[in-house]
């Protein structure tokens, strides 16, 4: 089953309210994913966690934490450009990353040392690994870090950032924003910048 949870943040402390619960169809396990719901100029944050399939009550813990830092940082970043969408560099540096970070076996899939249903949390080794990967793809001063209590990446990954710049107007740019973890394959897309211009909190 998938057990989707509405939660509300304060924006004060940090303080969540648990609102509502209500459970889906059931549907073939897989990760936790997020339902961005919005926010209002100086407004609550409101955002649902919609959950596939079971887990132990620490896994569900986590899923819960990491769903809610991808919604405290969405609302603090600006609207993705209008040429996120067609712009090649998020699938340009998924393919190098899967090249560099996952290997193939039959239907198995290994990425960072580990498979589906193994736990491996992410070390030094493997953010100098990425880091050197996105600078061979391109993408020439990237930040790339073990996740940090204020990253949109789950807890045991190395979450990624670089700027880019809109071809047609390199005045005007975005952030590359993603992360790796073990047994999983990595994840990045084009978002807005957050205050200040960065891609991701200091």
């Amino acid at each position: 089953m998938a057990d989707v949870f509405v939660f509300e943040d304060s924006g004060s402390g940090g303080r969540r309210r648990f609102v509502g619960l209500a459970v889906a169809l059931a549907v073939v396990a897989g990760a936790g994913l997020l339902w961005w719901v919005g926010r209002a100029p100086g407004a609550a944050i409101k955002y649902s966690c919609v959950y596939v399939g079971g887990g132990s009550a620490a896994e569900r813990e986590a899923q819960d934490d990491y769903c809610e830092r991808r919604a405290v940082d969405a609302a603090r970043r600006g609207a993705a450009p209008d040429w996120a969408p067609t712009d090649p560099r998020a699938e340009q540096l998924d393919r190098a990353l899967e090249q560099a970070l996952c290997r193939f076996d039959g239907g198995r899939v290994d990425c960072l040392g580990a498979t589906s249903g193994q736990r491996r949390k992410a070390d030094g080794a493997d953010v100098e690994l990425i880091r050197r990967t996105m600078i061979g793809a391109g993408f020439p001063d990237p930040v790339v870090r073990l996740t940090g209590r204020k990253d949109p990446a789950p807890d045991g990954a190395v979450a990624f950032a670089t700027l880019v710049n809109n071809p047609l107007n390199p005045a005007e740019t975005a952030c590359l924003v993603g992360y790796a973890k073990a047994a999983e394959h990595p994840e990045q897309n084009l978002v807005g910048k957050l205050p200040g211009g960065r891609c991701l909190e200091k």
